[in-house]
């Protein structure tokens, strides 16, 4: 008996119960729609769906499923980028630096009484 399979009682089968890992991607279907979520298949009434279960912001998730014939493009992505996408993540912080060794302003000319140009380097797209 392998690690899943269960014992099964008098004149019964065997149970065979499998945890697949969870696999959160981002689900293109035919007509523009847009599912993000964790992936998985799931089968009604003898036929096999994609489904997408999609966390809300109040915890509860949304089932979708999706035909496997609509489905055109599928794409794993990891749970903080699903979250991420889905607006209930945590926000992502950005960290801005300043440089204590970087004085050149290039649309002033007090900064440099000699003419010498040190922001000859820098690029018009750079600001």
């Amino acid at each position: 008996m392998t690690e899943n399979q269960q014992p099964a009682a008098a004149g019964t089968a065997t149970v065979t119960t499998e945890v697949a890992p969870v696999q959160w991607a981002i689900v293109d279907v035919m007509g523009h729609n847009r599912r993000i979520g964790m992936l998985d298949e799931f089968t009604f009434a003898g036929f096999a769906f994609v489904r997408v279960r999609t966390p809300k912001i109040d915890g509860s998730i949304v089932p979708h499923l999706i035909g496997p014939s609509s489905v055109y493009m599928i794409t794993p992505i990891d749970e903080a980028k699903a979250k991420r996408l889905l607006g209930i993540g945590e926000p992502e912080t950005l960290h801005i630096e300043q440089r204590e060794d970087f004085h050149c302003d290039p649309l002033s000319d007090d900064d440099f009484p000699d003419d010498s140009d040190e922001c000859s380097d820098l690029q018009e797209t750079d600001f």
